[in-house]
């Protein structure tokens, strides 16, 4: 009988790296997609929240009886506070930063295609006394932004209502 080598079953030392080799890259590249999935989950969260306090926001400038053109600033000093609440619990978010708002509220003037726009005489217009313009109503524009800091990166959204009054 011949005692040299012999065929064995099995894989070689090669195959076996070569195999956990693969699977290595295939875990890693795995996991690198599942943590970009959550930080994106966690951004969408962060910009579903602030969207709900800009509308809260929003709701309260709408529901001033009189309206003033001017700008406003301010924070949501109460909201910071419940989150950091929430954090304790587990179940809050801390990445946003510098969490405040920004209102500008202007006259607004609708534009109207000039096909659209009715005939008015000249003389209709000169019968309006100033009085009776005061008493017309007016459109306002109220544009309410809300800035925050995520990590490094400055987010924003911009709500867009008219009111009229």
């Amino acid at each position: 009988m011949n005692r040299g080598f012999q065929k064995q079953k099995g894989f070689t030392l090669l195959e076996v790296m070569v195999a956990v080799a693969i699977m290595a890259i295939a875990l890693v590249t795995i996991i690198e997609l599942f943590s970009g999935g959550l930080k994106v989950a966690a951004t969408s969260f962060d910009y579903t929240k602030v969207t709900v306090l800009a509308q809260q926001k929003m709701n309260e400038i709408l529901a001033e009886k009189e309206i003033a053109l001017n700008g406003e600033m301010g924070d949501f000093e109460e909201f910071l506070e419940q989150e950091q609440n929430e954090e304790k619990k587990g179940y809050g978010f801390s990445q946003l930063k510098d969490l405040r708002w920004e209102s500008q509220v202007e006259s607004y003037e609708p534009k109207i295609a000039e096909e659209d726009a009715p005939e008015i005489e000249s003389e209709e217009v000169q019968a309006l006394t100033d009085l009776e313009q005061e008493k017309q109503p007016r459109l306002y524009k109220i544009t309410l932004k809300v800035l925050w800091q995520e990590g490094e990166l400055p987010r924003e959204i911009v709500l867009t209502s008219i009111k009229l009054q």
